[in-house]
Formats: structure tokens, sequence, C-alpha cells
């Protein structure tokens, strides 16, 4: 599978960027968080396979199981809440295929178990982002010397995103 599938089918998953050391399977704007996150690994030897679900009513579960064969560690990063989301549904995918192919539990990043607020001082904190991926990928490969950079506020360094949060 490559980049240009996604061209090719608007409706299927696709690999935005191809690594060896964690897969991490996003959604909406966090795929472009999870590309700005393997950006400032990589200076760290850090490669990370960023899946977009890109329609998350059909992920592509062969897709999914090939990059874990290849990385045995995950983190699902979503825009919406953790409970009955991507972050669940992925999970049943590698139950139901094989669980052994994690080496280590997987992690999932999305938002925070409250309501979802309106204010900008109070998104900035709410929603995960580059800062947030990076710290679980360390985490993942027991890396804690790698310094993890500042939050940056989305709706600033995004300021022409179109899409769905």
């Amino acid at each position: 599978m490559n980049e240009n599938v996604c061209k090719e089918s608007p409706l299927r998953s696709y690999v935005a960027r191809h690594g060896s050391h964690v897969t991490v399977i996003a959604t909406s704007i966090m795929v472009l968080e999870c590309l700005r996150a393997a950006d400032y690994l990589k200076d760290f030897g850090i490669e990370l396979e960023v899946i977009d679900l890109h329609n998350t009513s059909f992920p592509d579960k062969h897709l999914i199981i090939e990059s874990l064969k290849k990385t045995g560690l995950l983190i699902v990063a979503d825009t919406s809440w953790l409970d009955y989301g991507v972050s669940a549904e992925v999970s049943r995918i590698i139950c139901e295929f094989n669980p052994a192919l994690l080496k280590k539990n997987q992690v999932n990043l999305g938002m925070a178990d409250a309501s979802c607020p309106t204010a900008k001082a109070l998104e900035d904190i709410f929603y995960p982002g580059v800062s947030d991926i990076i710290e679980k990928v360390l985490m993942l490969l027991d890396k804690q010397s790698i310094p993890i950079p500042e939050k940056q506020s989305m709706t600033d360094f995004y300021k022409h995103f179109k899409g769905p949060f």
C-alpha cells in the first residue's frame, strides 16, 4: 500500500508515512499532528509508520495488521472520546486477528473524559497534539532522554484546516 491509494479511492485507509518503530493510526487533524511528530522523532532515529484511516467506517484491516507485524507497537490518535470509538475498533480488529502482534499494550490518544470545551484556552489543553504523541511514542520505546516539545495550539498552527476536529 502506498501514499497514492487515497487518490485511487478516497474511502480507503493508507500509509501516510512509512516507518519501522511504532505504528500510529490516526484520523482527521491527528494525521497531521502524527506526521509532525514523525518529523520531530526522525532526528532521533525513530521512524513512525503513520496510517490515515481516512474513513473510520471501513478501516483497512489488512493494512493495520501488516504494519503491526512490522512494528509490534501501536498508538491510536483520534479526535474524539476514547470510549466506543476508533481506538476501540482498532483494538477489536487486533484482538480478532492476533493480539500477540502487540509487544506492549496499545496506547490511545483522544479527547479528555469531559465535556468538549468551547473556549480556546481550554481547547489548547483538551485536544491531544504533537507533544502528546511524542510523549507516548517515547514511553513505548522506553526513551526518556529525548526532549518533548512544548504543547502548541492546533488552532493556531492549522489556521487553514477545514476538516472536522
